[in-house]
């Protein structure tokens, strides 16, 4: 059995925060396995109230992230500094009617915020994607969610649509060419 910290076998090699970045150090990037579960529920439920401004946010329903376990194509990418998970990402991919993936979850602890702990872990899940041989990503963000509105533009992702509360963005990996911009879909019902 796996424990939190040995080498997963994926290639994923040791990250470095950004330099001059307060508090900025080592972290690693590395497939989750069943026990970091308790630590990504944490997260999820931090994230949560991050976002929503409130303490009353449920997480995750009981068996929620089983899917990410059972050794498919879906998983969860956690970023870990010497003490603990500081950050997580969850990757669902998609087959059929098209082929992406989506980015479900991210959430960075307060303490490792603005670190470049998102930026990677985003990072690895499109080299993931690239793995796969599926070049569309998309998630959801909220749309008071600024600071993540910026990470993601600066990332290259562009808003796909307009969903009231929410945007779609998204980015095609196969578009990477410098110089190029894409352009955003005007919401057009």
């Amino acid at each position: 059995m796996k424990t939190p910290g040995t080498n997963d076998g994926s290639g994923l090699s040791p990250a470095r925060a950004e330099s001059g970045t307060e508090g900025a150090g080592e972290y690693r990037i590395r497939k989750a396995v069943p026990e970091d579960e308790g630590r990504i529920r944490e997260l999820f439920e931090e994230m949560l109230r991050t976002i929503y401004h409130t303490d009353s946010e449920e997480g995750y329903e009981n068996g929620y992230l089983d899917k990410y376990w059972r050794g498919g194509e879906d998983i969860i990418f956690v970023a870990e500094d010497p003490r603990d998970v500081a950050a997580f990402l969850s990757v669902e991919v998609y087959r059929r009617p098209e082929e992406y993936v989506y980015l479900d979850d991210l959430s960075v602890t307060a303490s490792c915020r603005n670190k470049g702990i998102g930026t990677a872990l985003i990072q690895t899940a499109e080299a993931y994607a690239a793995k796969l041989r599926i070049s569309v990503i998309v998630f959801h963000v909220l749309k008071s969610n600024a600071q993540a509105l910026r990470l993601y533009k600066r990332l290259g992702y562009f808003i796909c649509r307009d969903e009231g509360s929410r945007y779609l963005m998204g980015k095609d990996l196969s578009l990477r060419e410098p110089g190029r911009e894409v352009r955003e879909e005007k919401d057009g019902g």
